[in-house]
């Protein structure tokens, strides 16, 4: 099956959709907040089905990732990088249905960010996750901080990063040669 559509969602039922589809594949739940007036981009299937989707949080007065970050981190990197909040927004919302759709969906999604008006795409991730860090890692990301922070009431260390345009490129090409690969060698 190939996928017939990769668009910006503005329809609020859809965006509901791409919410409940990211709380299923991830097991977290955001608020819906976080993506009213974002830009939420889904790829659906032949059939109209969702198959993936992700949200940049444009303004990072919006940003759980920002808020969550201490004043000191956020400070020295938008010093040392000479960027400011309006040259940053948040990565976040990111599922997959399945990785067959893997390469069709990452070169969607390589050139939304591309293409993308803003310098750095900030994620956050817990610091147990070593298979996160190590995915990350491909993508040269500046860690913005790492320590604990308040999430929904309770603390949890966390990771904060910042990755360039070419670093998503990074990330998601090497992502999918290594599922390109693994393909080829089962054949």
């Amino acid at each position: 099956m190939s996928t017939k559509i990769f668009k910006k969602e503005t329809d609020c039922e859809k965006l509901i959709e791409h919410r409940m589809n990211f709380k299923n594949y991830l097991d977290y739940d955001i608020p819906f907040i976080y993506i009213c007036d974002q830009d939420t981009f889904i790829g659906y299937d032949e059939s109209n089905n969702m198959i993936g989707g992700f949200t940049l949080i444009k303004n990072l007065e919006m940003s759980r990732t920002w808020a969550q970050c201490p004043s000191f981190a956020k400070e020295r990197f938008l010093k040392t990088y000479e960027v400011d909040d309006s040259d940053c927004c948040e990565f976040t919302f990111y599922w997959l249905k399945d990785k067959s759709f893997g390469f069709w969906f990452t070169f969607n999604l390589v050139k939304t960010i591309l293409f993308y008006p803003k310098k750095y795409f900030i994620f956050s991730f817990d610091q147990t996750k070593k298979r996160l860090k190590n995915y990350y890692d491909k993508g040269d990301p500046v860690y913005i901080y790492s320590g604990p922070v308040r999430i929904d009431g309770l603390i949890s260390y966390e990771y904060i990063l910042a990755v360039s345009k070419f670093g998503i490129f990074k990330i998601f090409f090497s992502r999918t040669l290594k599922i390109f690969f693994k393909k080829r060698i089962k054949e």
